[in-house]
């Protein structure tokens, strides 16, 4: 009875074992959203420097989990790329095949992710861009030397 319950626990483990390293690294990362030029213009001056002074800390952090996203992804792929040898070693082409999409498929997260993360901050600098026209303060807006 036992051993029919290991067997069957076993089989399930295996199956679902390449599900559980494709879900490792979780979803991507959700991109940090900014208020438009207009609304951060309809602010005073001193809450659209905090506002962009929050942003560029929402950019921070989101870069810090993509690079750990991107770290979970490599480690992974890692592993397929031995798993992948072992499969051409036996020649299981079935298995060869699956590790070879899973690896295509992360490739193309991954290269979400860089695109996501240029759109973020090319959007950042476009906001700060916009608000260091009526502020003066060095800390947010600094001045090119002459």
């Amino acid at each position: 009875m036992f051993k029919s319950i290991y067997a069957a626990a076993a089989v399930v483990a295996a199956v679902s074992a390449p599900v559980w390293a494709a879900d490792e690294c979780g979803p991507l990362p959700v991109a940090p959203a900014f208020l438009t030029i207009s609304d951060l213009n309809a602010k005073p001056v001193e809450a659209a420097r905090a506002e962009v002074v929050g942003s560029y800390h929402h950019v921070k952090t989101y870069q810090g989990s993509l690079r750990s996203f991107r770290e979970c992804l490599q480690r992974v792929t890692k592993d397929d790329v031995a798993a992948l040898g072992v499969a051409k070693a036996k020649h299981d082409d079935t298995l060869a095949k699956e590790i070879q999409g899973r690896m295509t498929d992360r490739q193309a997260i991954s290269d979400k992710s860089v695109d996501s993360e240029q759109l973020v901050v090319t959007d950042f600098n476009t906001l700060r861009v916009a608000h260091c026209t009526r502020d003066t303060d060095p800390k947010v807006c600094p001045q090119k030397k002459q």
